[in-house]
Parts: C-alpha cells; sequence; structure tokens
C-alpha cells in the first residue's frame, strides 16, 4: 500500500504506535515545534545497538534522516549523545559508518531514531 498524497491526522508523542503504523518507507514526517515545523523522512524499521545490563543487544527502532539545526551536535542533531547503528542498513542511508554528514553549506544531516527526533509536541 502507498501512502502517496496521504495527510495523517496529528498525533501526540504518547500516542506514537497509532503514527508508526501509518508509515511507509520515504514518507515525510511533519513535527509542530510551535514557532516552525521539522520534517524528517522516515527509514524504516531498523536494527539499532542498545546496552542493557552490560551486553550490547539488536533492537528494533522506527529511524528518520533529518536535518539537524545549525550549531546542534554533529553527531544528534539536538545536543543529545550519540547514536550509533548496528548494521549497515542505516550506514547506507548515509553512505557511511557514521550517523550523521555535513552538507557543503555547514547543515547536518543525521540518521536517528524517530523517538529522538520527535521529543515534544505534535507530528503527522
Amino acid at each position: 500500500m502507498s501512502n502517496v498524497s496521504i495527510l495523517s491526522e496529528w498525533h501526540a508523542r504518547g500516542d506514537r504506535q497509532a503514527l508508526t503504523a501509518l508509515l511507509r518507507q520515504g514518507d515525510l514526517i511533519e513535527m509542530d515545534r510551535g514557532n516552525y515545523a521539522h520534517w524528517a523522512v522516515y527509514v524504516g524499521l531498523l536494527p539499532t545497538a542498545t546496552e542493557m545490563d552490560g551486553d550490547d543487544i539488536e533492537v528494533l527502532e522506527h529511524m528518520v534522516v533529518h536535518m539537524a539545526n545549525p550549531g546542534a551536535n554533529a553527531e544528534t542533531g539536538h545536543g543529545g549523545a550519540a547514536r550509533s547503528p548496528s548494521s549497515d542498513s542505516l550506514s547506507m542511508v548515509l553512505s557511511s559508518s557514521s550517523s550523521s554528514r555535513a552538507t557543503a553549506t555547514g547543515e547536518t544531516i543525521c540518521a536517528e531514531k524517530l523517538m529522538d527526533v520527535w521529543f515534544t509536541g505534535l507530528a503527522r
């Protein structure tokens, strides 16, 4: 099923399952940040490394690619801790083993977990 021309209802962060059930690879996600809208492209459900009880395990996370604000942490785009993809799936998105890329104009394009980018407000 394609999501071409579909504009969903706004979803609160606590209602994330309703939004993620609609998402398909390549979908644009609009996040309301009050004075502006932040946009991301949905990459898919991908394995990421997470530490649990001292062991590294892989968990599936909804991943997005987005442009970070100028001056933000180059690794995360928003000042948080860096995220490390555990598979080549996410790396292929950026054609690199890192989780971010700088553009010619200085912005940073980041691949991150959806929930790390959608930290407040509504999204659709």
